[in-house]
């Protein structure tokens, strides 16, 4: 995990070594997961046929596993640093973010060729499209926006900002509600999606990571990395109802179709991994099992019959097998380096010959200090250095136990990767925090719009046109209008001196009163 290529993600919830790990609310223990195999029969696999896709941020691919056997069909490449990835509701295509490449990129869910990409902006973490595919979202934790895109292009067709850091975000199963999870302001956005405005934000806790929405759109629950908890929200009443605690920092949740149970992935943190699964009634609000699952569960997602979940283990590179008829871990698929986001499409997909490769344009721009991961440096992104240290929690209806998250994101904006955190969009050498929008390199912090390499030469617009000084000697100013500028200068000084201590003679002396305290200097 100390690798280059691991930072962006490693810690979503990176808490501090001191954090309260919870106790679970089941009676039961968790049982331990079988050996990792990539072809072993998960049970229910005659009821459950399609593909599940895995987002492996740490190598820069994603793996198709299909469903119904547990095998790897292949493993695509040529996305770098993807967070997350989603397969349409209609099962045609699957779509992924590239944190480093500031792109969301969507996929022939058959072939495997690359349809199209788009721009995002900074830290872009989730993807998620309407029930009808024809509507593609994005947060960007980096802007603290969501932006959509027709998914036919995909063309954007909009942007509304939101609250700081936003990161997992769910739709309402008719689409007329979209939840965002906003990780660094401790806030819930609710977003009409067709107008693209946001439409309340509501306070939940400390470093809220995913959502899952009921099926009428009444009903929020969020997960709390910061607490080790899951909390449900009325977004009509705009309220936390009921909080139940896990037994590590959760990330993603998942609700069974008949939202009668819901899955929360406990992934912990680096110095304290999490290896649980909680399964959580919601009628009761509490833990009815615990299922042992890898190291470090992140994501989750349940087929569409609720027989069977999957869920990605960050610290192990596998995914877990759920039967959640018995509750237990009946495979476990080793995938890539970082396992992060994970979907399920009902369609199966056929082994191709080749592994295919993509090209994915970079949109980050030469100026903007590219980034890897998911560029939250994330909660980061993935989620890194933006959320080791999170703000002050929201008043919330619970309290707050400490804890971290890391990402990004958050970071956020969020560059995490060895940057100051309030730089934006700029790459910066020995450089201030305050800097913007420029390319620095030892340059005063004070310098806007502009880029400095020592004392180069510059161009017509006033940049540094990366020749260095101009070739010959410098123009010598005129000696004798030299010495006339120095005297002239030395005469204006030697009057004001004098001014001033004719002042200072007539002015009258006081004296401080007995038993003062001097002011401080």
């Amino acid at each position: 995990m100390s690798s280059p290529a691991r930072r962006p993600i490693v810690g979503l919830v990176a808490a501090a070594s001191t954090l309260l790990l919870a106790a679970c609310g089941s009676t039961a223990g968790p049982a331990s997961p079988p050996p990792a195999s990539a072809a072993a029969e998960p049970a229910g696999a005659g009821a459950v046929a399609g593909t599940v896709w895995v987002a492996n941020e740490g190598d820069g691919t994603l793996t198709a596993i299909d469903a119904a056997s547990g095998e790897v069909v292949t493993t695509v490449s040529g996305i770098p640093s993807p967070h997350n990835v989603q397969a349409s509701p209609d099962g045609a295509t699957v779509w992924a973010v590239s944190g480093e490449n500031r792109a969301v990129a969507v996929l022939d869910a058959a072939t495997f060729e690359l349809l199209g990409t788009a721009p995002t902006g900074a830290s872009p973490a989730h993807v998620v499209l309407s029930p009808d595919s024809a509507s593609v979202y994005v947060t960007s934790a980096g802007e603290d926006t969501l932006a959509r895109y027709d998914a036919a292009g995909p063309t954007p067709t909009g942007t509304v900002a939101l609250g700081a850091g936003p990161h997992g975000l769910r739709l309402g199963a008719d689409g007329t509600v979209l939840v965002v999870a906003n990780t660094s302001a401790g806030t819930i956005d609710v977003v009409d999606p067709v107008t693209l405005t946001r439409t309340a934000t509501i306070a939940v806790g400390s470093s809220p990571v995913q959502v899952a929405v009921s099926a009428d759109g009444r009903l929020a629950y969020v997960s709390l990395a910061g607490q080790s908890a899951v909390v449900e929200v009325d977004l009509t009443a705009q309220e936390v109802l009921r909080s139940v605690t896990v037994p590590s920092p959760p990330v993603q949740l998942y609700l069974t179709p008949d939202g009668s149970r819901l899955l929360s992935a406990d992934q912990g943190s680096t110095d304290a991994p999490g290896s649980t699964v909680s399964v959580i009634d919601t009628a009761t609000m509490s833990v009815s099992e615990t299922v042992r699952t890898g190291s470090g569960p992140h994501g989750v997602v349940i087929d569409p019959s609720g027989v069977v979940a999957w869920v990605t283990n960050l610290y192990d590179d596998t995914v877990s097998v759920l039967d959640l008829t018995t509750a237990t871990v009946t495979a476990t698929v080793e995938v890539g380096d970082l396992p992060n986001g994970i979907s399920f499409t009902p369609r199966t997909a056929s082994r191709p010959s080749t592994p295919p490769s993509l090209t994915v344009p970079d949109y980050s721009g030469p100026d903007d200090g590219g980034g890897t991961g998911s560029d939250h440096g994330d909660d980061g992104h993935a989620h890194t250095a933006a959320f080791t240290d999170p703000p002050a929690a929201p008043a919330a209806t619970f309290p707050a136990s400490p804890g971290d998250h890391d990402h990004i994101e958050g970071e956020d904006g969020h560059d995490d990767h060895g940057t100051e955190p309030s730089q934006e969009n700029h790459t910066v050498h020995g450089a201030g925090p305050a800097q913007e929008d420029h390319t620095q390199h030892g340059a005063d912090p004070a310098q806007e719009d502009s880029s400095h390499a020592g004392a180069g030469s510059t161009g017509d617009d006033g940049h540094d046109d990366g020749h260095g000084a101009p070739a010959g000697p410098a123009p010598e100013r005129p000696r004798v209008a030299v010495l006339a500028t120095f005297a002239g200068v030395n005469g204006a000084v030697l009057v004001a001196a004098a001014v001033l201590r004719r002042r200072d003679r007539d002015r009258p002396r006081h004296r401080p009163r007995a038993g003062a305290t001097p002011s401080p200097a």
